[in-house]
């Protein structure tokens, strides 16, 4: 028989999977709202509710708005 010395077997401890679940959950409220703004942009919606069955990833008419109207070009070359 051979024994395993210097071998350390970890195994997860409450705390452990305590901390990856808090991780997990502070990473998707962290991300969360960058994805909502990325679908809405492809929508044409007036409200802040997100039908994803009006999300059209072939619609660029916001960008477009966007680039064209609103200066946002200027202020951001200016910075």
């Amino acid at each position: 028989m051979k024994k395993n010395k210097g071998k350390r077997i970890e195994r997860w401890t409450p705390l452990g999977i305590f901390g990856l679940i808090c991780a997990v959950f502070v990473t998707v409220v962290a991300v969360f709202p960058f994805i909502y703004m990325f679908l809405m942009s492809f929508t044409e919606s007036r409200t802040l509710r997100l039908n994803l069955a009006e999300v059209d990833f072939t619609n660029f008419e916001n960008f477009i708005y966007i680039f064209q109207n609103s200066g946002f070009c200027r202020h951001l070359l200016t910075v």
